[in-house]
């Protein structure tokens, strides 16, 4: 168990189990045939990003600048996620 994705890459590609890991992030090692599809069929729930910041009266523009630019990529990826 691990909370990020890549050290969950990293242990599936040297045989410690399975993983489940967005699209992006594994289909360069399903290409080369280092990792498969386990459940091809099956579609799991969609998964949340969440933006967390302190709740001040101004957000600093770098902070709504990232918040915007997730909300237009979530907007425009097929798996249609809310922030």
């Amino acid at each position: 168990m691990a909370d990020s994705a890549s050290a969950l890459l990293a242990f599936a590609l040297a045989g410690a189990g399975v993983a489940l890991l967005p699209d992006w992030l594994v289909q360069p090692e399903i290409d080369a045939q280092r990792l498969c599809h386990l459940l091809p069929d099956h579609r799991f729930p969609p998964q949340g990003i969440f933006a967390l910041y302190p709740n001040t009266r101004h957000v600093p523009e770098k902070v709504r600048c990232f918040i915007d630019f997730l909300k237009k990529q979530m907007a425009e990826s097929p798996a249609q996620s809310k922030i």
